[in-house]
């Protein structure tokens, strides 16, 4: 999205219902020609890696609808791109990974971040209270994507830094989330941020 990126264009902001430029997404309707160009600098710069991770793909965070009269995008038109993205990537090898876990992309994305600002994360009160969130998670959870997905749902848990900027975010910090990766099949790992302030020890 950023001036002198791969495909980057400023006319290609998506807008909101009411007609503001929305700054954090460009429009889907030429997403998927776009990760093709990055796939191909991926393959001519010989760069060599196991997982593609998209951020913002399948991701709760608003404005997945393009309402531009320039180039209109539905939300399913958006959720059809995104698979067609995940797909491509895995046809050159790679493992990919969306930011929320989603239902309408499982079937063609390997893994997802298990956060807390979709509801994604199971809890007993509400995570986006200030000193990181409720008062912890409702005894041990079950694993609804484990078991309808098996093991295609990986995970990776919030871990340290989010509480700087975003309370309510990392996991809490007299719990390990051990278990709760072996319960949703999810790699043991943190996304650490680069200022980090690591909740757990081990």
């Amino acid at each position: 999205m950023n001036n002198g990126g791969t495909g980057y264009d400023p006319d290609l902001f998506a807008l909101d219902e009411d007609g503001t430029r929305n700054e954090w997404r460009l429009t889907m309707v030429r997403d998927v020609e776009r990760n093709r160009d990055v796939l191909a600098a991926i393959r001519r710069n010989k760069l060599e890696f196991d997982v593609l991770y998209y951020d913002a793909y399948s991701a709760n965070c608003g404005g997945v609808e393009d309402f531009s009269p320039d180039h209109p995008c539905t939300m399913r038109q958006c959720f059809e791109a995104m698979n067609e993205a995940f797909t491509d990537a895995r046809r050159q090898g790679l493992m990919v990974a969306g930011e929320l876990a989603r239902f309408y992309c499982m079937g063609v994305c390997d893994g997802f971040f298990f956060t807390g600002w979709a509801g994604d994360r199971l809890t007993n009160g509400d995570v986006h209270q200030a000193s990181c969130g409720d008062h912890g998670p409702i005894g041990e959870p079950v694993p609804l994507f484990g078991l309808v997905f098996h093991d295609c749902y990986v995970s990776g848990v919030s871990g340290g830094g989010y509480a700087d900027s975003q309370p309510g975010f990392d996991w809490w910090r007299d719990r390990t989330p051990r278990l709760y990766e072996m319960m949703f099949g999810s790699a043991p790992a943190f996304n650490w941020l680069p200022t980090c302030n690591v909740p757990v020890g081990d």
